[in-house]
Parts: C-alpha cells; structure tokens; sequence
C-alpha cells in the first residue's frame, strides 16, 4: 500500500466516485508529496505532470535494502 496524501471526503462522495473524477487535496500542485508504504516513508517527491498526466518526482530515498 503506498499513501500519497490524506484527506477528508464525504461517504456520499466517495460512495458517487467514477473513472476520471479528481479528489482535491487541498494541496498546491507543486508540493512536496511523502511516499509511504506500509507505514514507513520510502521516498519524498513533488507533486507535477509528464506528458500531461499527474505524476511525482521522486527527490530523496529513504528505504535501503
């Protein structure tokens, strides 16, 4: 499981959610973004685009196998 942000939604809401809806984070675009998986932080990133899709940068590593 990785988490790229938390945020509070409506169960009405996330219950009417289809392909292609957007849940604001309520964060700027470019934000710093930290990427956990299995409750540990793995990487922090920023947030942006490639070719027109969300993506995020990776910066810095903190998982070493």
């Amino acid at each position: 499981m990785a988490e790229l942000a938390r945020t509070r939604i409506l169960l009405s809401d996330l219950y009417h959610l289809n392909v292609g809806d957007v849940v604001d984070i309520k964060r700027p675009k470019d934000s710093p973004v930290f990427l956990n998986i299995g409750g540990r932080r793995w990487f922090d990133g920023r947030m942006g685009t490639s070719n027109k899709q969300v993506a995020v940068k990776i910066g810095e590593t903190y998982y070493k196998s």
